[in-house]
């Protein structure tokens, strides 16, 4: 189940698939749309709100920190609103 929720490449292996993450970026408020990018995988939980998968992963644009990503239907999405 975990690696469904991960999401799988063909020639991704298991170990790569449960560290790093296919993370599409946006900021809602301004309706900007940033792609998607590989990223490090920190943690893997589940949300106590909405009970969906959430995971924080080390973010792309500031070294050091960590953004928070919800898994939405088809996929990772980090709001960087």
């Amino acid at each position: 189940m975990m690696v469904s929720l991960l999401g799988s490449r063909s020639g991704q292996t298991l170990e790569s698939a449960m560290s790093n993450l296919q993370v599409h970026f946006v900021n809602r408020g301004y309706k900007t749309d940033y792609g998607i990018k590989e990223v490090k995988l920190v943690e893997l939980g589940i949300c106590e709100f909405t009970q969906t998968p959430q995971a924080t992963i080390e973010s792309p644009y500031w070294p050091g920190d960590t953004l928070r990503a919800r898994y939405e239907g088809t996929g990772w999405v980090c709001d960087l609103d």
